[in-house]
């Protein structure tokens, strides 16, 4: 297959029919493509100040803006290969990126270049950003990595993975794969072939999509680019914390008619909000979610305040992109557990790649538009990324289920998989379970060790009712699962912390456990 198609020239062909159309709207500034791609062009400059050349890598640490969107385009589109950087990330773990992964400079807000310094040393040349304030002016930072600079291909893309199961590792792609997987646009069911194609479907526009993930993981950044790709506009919003209330109203205001957030927390803020009577946006016909689960209850909530809305979650991975997606309405009969439809490559798969049948668990598994590599990791690479019969697999640690329909329902991460006593639990059926309760709210499950079976269920809720206790929870749950999967100690929390991605914030949990 040829890799004709770059997300550079993708975009060029899209803002040439939709010149004149708003692009982007950020917290500051609203701009249209041509606007866009003018701002594209000054942050090349900027990189070019830094000698960046073809293949030479760069760290992406900014929040949800026109200018993080604009320097992201500019490596693609001048063959330096941009990868995203966790905004919470501190001097010391931005310097063991660089390291590892042969980062040439790093893109950060001006608060954070003396921070920063420690990675960079004293160099460092201000990237002019026009239409903002001089205080406002993004450092571009020179990073030192060895006479010998790593590099890679114009035509590359990458990902720093969310470090959920350790440290981050930069995942590679060809950008042609990368778009076919990941940041098609979702209002067209066929694939394109050429940039011509992309472009004549563009020019009747698109959704206008509110991009509520953060655009340093991979979620909001391939919603946001599939959003300008489809000639739509992407809105986003860099507050922090996350404010529901603003979230809704700019919605409503820039008549979004899709909402993308990262799962269970957020969409949980969005329920609060409108029951406090926070505006419902008139246009907004889809919630776009993923990252995490979203729980039954939530969206029942959510469809109180409005019906009409589809709630879309997919599922998907760094290495994979979007594995299977499904939409759910307010007339979906309970319980809502995803029954997801495979993108096209995706299978269940048992340890010999062979398809599962009907009824059977095996691993989540995607071939063809792939990514190809763990960057300095040969091994994970060999057993993340196999070659079967002359094609490349992702296989992942996540276990799923093969409906009859085609349809699989996400089992959990394998290595969440409790074993206690020689009996496997699947700590996402525990968390149904806890949840059918009505007086929880929210509920994670997690192992702890325990000298007589090894590990034991454990489980942090959060109770809506002072009335509700943990013993009464668990005896009401022996009546509904078997009593090697009831939590054999329940803390109560407030709420359950989760990260800017959705995932839970594995350290409190264990600190809640150890001091519950």
């Amino acid at each position: 297959m040829t890799r004709q198609l770059t997300l550079a020239a993708l975009l060029a062909q899209v803002s040439m029919v939709r010149r004149d159309a708003l692009a982007v709207v950020d917290d500051r500034e609203r701009i249209t493509h041509a606007a866009l791609r003018a701002r594209i062009d000054e942050a090349a400059t900027g990189l070019g100040r830094l000698a960046l050349t073809p293949g030479s890598r760069y760290g992406v640490q900014l929040g949800n803006s026109v200018t993080a969107l604009a320097v992201l385009f500019a490596g693609w589109a001048h063959g330096a290969v941009p990868v995203n950087v966790n905004r919470r990330y501190r001097a010391t773990e931005v310097a063991d990126l660089v390291d590892t992964h042969g980062l040439r400079g790093l893109i950060t807000e001006t608060h954070r270049a003396e921070e920063m310094r420690e990675v960079t040393g004293p160099r460092g040349l201000g990237l002019a950003v026009p239409g903002r304030d001089a205080a406002d002016v993004l450092d571009v930072l020179s990073v030192p990595v060895g006479a010998v600079p790593v590099g890679s291909r114009p035509d590359d893309y990458l990902l720093f993975t969310g470090g959920t199961t350790g440290r981050p590792k930069a995942v590679r792609w060809h950008q042609h794969d990368a778009f076919l997987a990941a940041m098609h646009p979702r209002n067209r069911a066929e694939f394109v072939r050429t940039a011509e194609e992309l472009g004549e479907h563009a020019a009747a526009g698109g959704p206008a999509t509110l991009v509520a993930a953060p655009v340093d993981h991979a979620f909001g950044q391939w919603v946001a680019v599939a959003t300008l790709l489809a000639g739509g506009t992407v809105v986003m919003t860099d507050r922090r914390p996350f404010d529901p209330g603003f979230v809704l109203d700019l919605a409503h205001r820039e008549r979004c008619t899709d909402l993308n957030v990262a799962g269970q927390a957020f969409v949980t803020g969005l329920v609060g909000a409108l029951e406090s009577g926070a505006v419902v946006p008139a246009g907004l016909e889809r919630l776009v979610t993923g990252g995490a689960e979203t729980h039954d209850r939530t969206k029942r909530a959510l469809w109180q305040h409005v019906p009409r809305l589809q709630i879309i979650e997919g599922i998907g991975a760094s290495e994979t992109g979007t594995l299977g997606r499904t939409v759910q309405t307010a007339d979906a009969s309970a319980p809502l557990t995803p029954r997801f439809v495979p993108s096209p490559g995706t299978a269940v798969v048992d340890e010999k790649l062979r398809p599962v049948r009907a009824g059977e668990e095996g691993r989540l598994a995607r071939r063809g538009w792939v990514a190809m590599e763990y960057l300095a990791d040969e091994a994970a690479t060999r057993s993340r990324f196999p070659v079967v019969a002359g094609e490349r697999w992702a296989v992942l640690d996540d276990a799923a289920q093969l409906e009859a329909d085609g349809t699989f329902v996400l089992r959990g991460r394998l290595d969440r998989v409790i074993n206690t006593g020689g009996e496997k639990v699947h700590p996402g059926e525990v968390e149904e379970v806890l949840l059918a309760y009505p007086d929880v709210a929210d509920a994670v499950v997690l192992a702890e060790p325990d000298e007589r079976y090894g590990t034991r269920v454990v489980a942090l809720v959060v109770l809506g009712a002072a009335s509700c206790d943990t013993e009464g929870l668990r005896a009401w749950a022996r009546t509904r699962m078997a009593g090697f999967k009831v939590p054999a100690r329940i803390v109560s929390v407030p709420a359950v912390r989760r990260l800017s991605s959705g995932k839970l914030d594995l350290p409190w949990a264990w600190e809640q456990l150890e001091h519950g």
